[in-house]
């Protein structure tokens, strides 16, 4: 029912929210419908109609896993394991596609929005790596999803975003797809556990149970007589990324803070209700587990090790944090756990949200645009490409994909991830929702991250925080007006 629902909204035009359900069991990945040319243009006058005769050259240019492993590959530092590199994907798109050439233009992260935008005025780029944050430089995809519903059959999400470059802020726009997901995950440190006489939870657990939990494991180690501590919380060196904690905890509590018309003009925001302050409070619940540098930021490390004193911690990336905890011997020793559950709303018993990914978009004044859409369908449903972001290790958006993780991890580990990726809501934006909102609202995101900080140090109070952050949105929204 879920997978009708989703295809029945696109079906209408648009996806009037990011907030669905994800789809049951697809048909499976393969390079079949990769093998003939695109049919036509799902814009109507947008981008030339492609055949398989034509030559065309693809222009991709942007950050991502492409330029983490390079041309010819690199060699992970924790597993000592060697990464495929993109030449790989280009070998397959030629032996499928001989017709069109791949430009690949992959840039480092450093000042990455910039690089991009300069590029794309050029009018020289066709597929924006890592580009579905950016909007405005986006073909929607909507259209071409609408003529070809079955490949949501296949995936577990497309990238989507609130934007006001549709002219409509109220719906979720699908701006990129995703090639390659990293839900937050929960690192469980049984030996510490065992320690203290704790049972580890199960994936219903809540934030209320992780904080009681970490606080029973911040102290003496009752084994070893070493120090420990009860959660490490991520992002805490960051603070443009500190609000991936708010994020979460929100999701669970239902808070919704952010509301939105077609325009900025008709978009509000209220982080002040009681909710809200809910928040917060468990953010300095969660503060008296932490360790001084977790809570301060600095010199955070985040590799698990065999000298681990975190009980409770959680990241993004979960393949590589296997890859982490096989190198250190501790597959008997650590576990893999969905985050805490939603306690209220829509999504209540799913993990809380947040999902991080290796995308790519259609730029909106490519020329080639069809070809630029058969190249991310590519991207999604090719078997190399599969094993190629494995490899890369990282989790594929394909249910088969996931059959390769399995056999690469186990069950033990894999079970989980495939849980966060299936009951993560198509098409939830990290950046656009009804908890939050990076992109819209000013300097939110900076003082979100303040506020935290400064929770974490004891220096603001959890009722505190949330008009602290609303002075500062209600002054952006009236300068818009």
């Amino acid at each position: 029912m879920k997978c009708r629902k989703m295809v029945s909204l696109l079906m209408a035009g648009v996806i009037a929210s990011g907030m669905l359900a994800g789809c049951g069991s697809g048909s499976g990945s393969g390079a079949d419908s990769q093998t003939q040319a695109p049919a036509g243009t799902a814009q109507g006058e947008s981008g030339s109609q492609a055949t398989a005769e034509e030559e065309v050259t693809l222009h991709l240019f942007g950050p991502g896993l492409l330029s983490t492993v390079g041309e010819n590959g690199s060699i992970d530092l924790i597993s000592g394991l060697e990464m495929p590199g993109y030449q790989v994907i280009v070998d397959r798109w030629n032996e499928l596609h001989p017709n069109v050439k791949l430009v690949i233009e992959a840039q480092p992260w450093d000042n990455w929005q910039a690089a991009i935008q300069t590029a794309v005025l050029s009018g020289d780029v066709d597929i924006i790596m890592h580009g579905a944050s950016l909007a405005d430089l986006d073909e929607p995809l909507d259209p071409y999803l609408e003529k070809e519903p079955e490949l949501l059959e296949q995936i577990y999400t497309v990238a989507q975003r609130r934007t006001d470059a549709t002219g409509d802020m109220s719906v979720m726009t699908s701006t990129g797809m995703s090639y390659a997901m990293n839900p937050m995950m929960c690192i469980l440190d049984k030996q510490i556990f065992d320690h203290y006489g704790l049972e580890l939870p199960d994936a219903s657990w809540t934030w209320a149970d992780l904080v009681e939990l970490g606080k029973k494991m911040t102290g003496t180690d009752p084994v070893t007589g070493e120090q420990t501590w009860g959660i490490r919380m991520t992002q805490t060196d960051s603070v443009g990324n500190r609000y991936f904690n708010y994020q979460m905890i929100a999701s669970a509590y239902d808070a919704k803070a952010f509301f939105y018309g077609k325009t900025l003009q008709e978009c509000s925001a209220d982080l002040t209700g009681e909710k809200t302050t809910r928040v917060f409070q468990t953010i300095a619940d969660i503060a008296e587990c932490l360790s001084p540098d977790v809570r301060e930021g600095i010199n955070v490390s985040k590799t698990i090790s065999a000298e681990n004193q975190f009980a409770i911690q959680w990241e993004q990336d979960p393949f590589n944090r296997y890859n982490e905890i096989k190198a250190c011997g501790g597959e008997d020793r650590f576990v893999l756990m969905t985050m805490p559950v939603i306690e209220e709303g829509d999504l209540k018993g799913s993990p809380s949200l947040f999902m991080g990914d290796h995308n790519m978009s259609i730029c909106n004044t490519s020329k080639n645009k069809e070809w630029a859409w058969e190249f991310l369908k590519f991207m999604v449903t090719d078997e190399v490409v599969t094993d190629w972001v494995t490899g890369c290790m990282q989790l594929p958006n394909n249910r088969e994909g996931m059959d390769r993780v399995k056999n690469q991890m186990g069950e033990k580990f894999s079970a989980p991830m495939v849980t966060a990726l299936e009951k993560s809501p198509v098409g939830f934006s990290n950046s656009t929702n009804d908890y939050f909102n990076n992109v819209s609202f000013g300097s939110v995101t900076a003082d979100t991250g303040n506020a935290i900080g400064e929770i974490l140090m004891g220096n603001m109070k959890a009722e505190e925080a949330g008009p602290y952050i609303q002075k500062n949105i209600d002054e952006y929204l009236q300068s818009k007006k």
